[in-house]
């Protein structure tokens, strides 16, 4: 008889401690209430996170070169005279001026997202976010590009993302 009194209250003094235990315990759906009023979401699509990849790719690459051409000023890159890397750095920046100047004209024509890569005074990449895909709209990115920077392009990439 005394096992049997013992084991019977190990097991009160168990289910007694869970059962206080679960009882204690905050309700999940109270915890999810308010950690949802206490979090701010940030939702983007995938349409943005790729044009802003891109313009960080590109960015990247215009402070490596500009970086690059510094350190013919501070004599750690002898591959250009000063002069040259004056030109290049001076070069670069006008080429990151027009690149935004293109953004914004093709935003100005009602596209929501675009990204405009620019190689010297013959080649223009455009990415431009559009459901249509139609040929009047390439023709009127690249009149109205060509416009702006007063001059033709020979090599003039318009691509659309969707």
């Amino acid at each position: 008889m005394n096992r049997q009194l013992v084991a019977f209250l190990s097991l009160f003094s168990l289910v007694l401690v869970l059962s206080v235990y679960y009882v204690m315990m905050p309700s999940t759906t109270t915890q999810l209430k308010e950690n949802a009023q206490n979090v701010n979401l940030n939702v983007k699509d995938a349409t943005t996170l790729y044009f802003e990849s891109l313009d960080l790719e590109r960015d990247n690459a215009h402070q490596e070169y500009i970086d690059e051409m510094i350190k013919v000023y501070e004599g750690l890159n002898q591959e250009y005279t000063l002069e040259e890397a004056f030109y290049n750095i001076n070069n670069r920046n006008n080429i990151i001026e027009e690149e935004k100047k293109i953004e914004e004209c093709i935003k100005s024509l009602g596209f929501t997202s675009c990204y405009a890569e620019v190689e010297g005074d013959d080649y223009i990449k455009v990415i431009v976010y559009s459901t249509t895909k139609s040929l009047l709209e390439v023709d009127q990115i690249m009149y109205q590009v060509q416009l702006l920077l007063e001059r033709e392009v020979s090599t003039f990439i318009v691509e659309f993302q969707e």
